[in-house]
């Protein structure tokens, strides 16, 4: 079993804290291809440093983060709605990285 960390923002790791999201959306590059069911996942909030421990249950794979959404309703992503979603991707992952690594879904559960 691994230990993986995904530094996320206030906003989604509240999502996390409070049980109303349990996929984190990711391109899959080799830091993601790494990831396994079963490893440990620690997510750490940018604002005030604090950690969530998580393990693994599922990876989906996709090749667009449309894809994801087509298969998994947004509230399991923190999403409202595939829109939202998709343009708020778009802040952290070109096209072009979407093309070159396809995407991922981590689903996870608190420990």
């Amino acid at each position: 079993m691994k230990t993986h960390y995904i530094h996320l923002h206030p906003e989604p790791f509240s999502q996390v804290k409070n049980g109303t999201k349990n996929i984190e959306c990711r391109v899959n590059d080799e830091k993601r291809k790494t990831f396994s069911v079963g490893d440990q996942l620690v997510f750490e909030n940018r604002g005030n440093g604090e950690k969530l421990f998580s393990t693994i249950s599922n990876l989906y794979t996709y090749d667009t983060f449309s894809d994801l959404c087509e298969k998994h309703p947004p509230s399991t992503y923190g999403g409202t709605s595939k829109e939202e979603f998709l343009k708020n991707m778009q802040q952290y992952y070109t096209k072009e990285d979407e093309r070159n690594f396809g995407v991922v879904g981590i689903e996870f559960s608190l420990i």
